[in-house]
């Protein structure tokens, strides 16, 4: 599915790469959608276990926005098939959504409540969100963008939030922490 998208690739494609048998396959996924949503529920779950421990004792959701973007655009780099994943994922929007809504809004709900974030239209900014994200990730795969590609990103959309350019550069540039 890294290398297609769910819609193109066949069971049998998926059982020839596992090395495993269409039995086994149907032991474990009813269809290759279950399939999918197993591996996005598992990926969006490392993803928000990971940008969590990064972020853990950072208060500022703007500060978190911009480490989220930053890890999610660096899959490019330090795991491209995962990266491929989530850019033939789209074929499946709505169960992407579905799993990566409630990560996004929670950062999105904080920087409302801290007056950090100032929306005028919030469905659109996750719509800008989330669009930008992957399709900056997508360039990054296919080497259109250098490493600081994901820094840019967070500062364009934490200033799309409302904060000003300089803090939003300052913020979006900072050393990502360590776990």
């Amino acid at each position: 599915m890294a290398e297609t998208s769910i819609d193109a690739v066949t069971i049998d494609e998926i059982i020839q790469k596992a090395e495993v048998g269409k039995g086994s396959f149907y032991n474990h996924f009813a269809s290759k959608d279950a399939l999918f949503l197993a591996t996005m529920e598992q990926v969006v779950a490392d993803m928000a276990r990971r940008i969590t421990s990064v972020s853990h004792g950072t208060d500022d959701p703007a500060e978190v926005m911009a480490i989220g973007i930053r890890i999610y655009v660096e899959l490019a780099t330090v795991d491209p098939e995962i990266g491929r994943f989530l850019i033939n994922a789209p074929a499946r929007s709505d169960m992407l959504s579905r799993h990566a809504d409630p990560v996004v809004n929670k950062t999105i709900d904080d920087g409302l409540r801290a007056n950090r974030f100032r929306l005028r239209n919030r469905e659109l900014f996750f719509a800008l969100l989330t669009s930008g994200v992957t399709a900056t990730l997508q360039g990054r795969l296919e080497n259109r963008f250098d490493a600081n590609v994901g820094s840019e990103l967070a500062a364009s959309v934490l200033q799309l939030a409302g904060l000003d350019a300089d803090e939003a550069v300052e913020i979006a540039f900072r050393p990502l922490p360590t776990a």
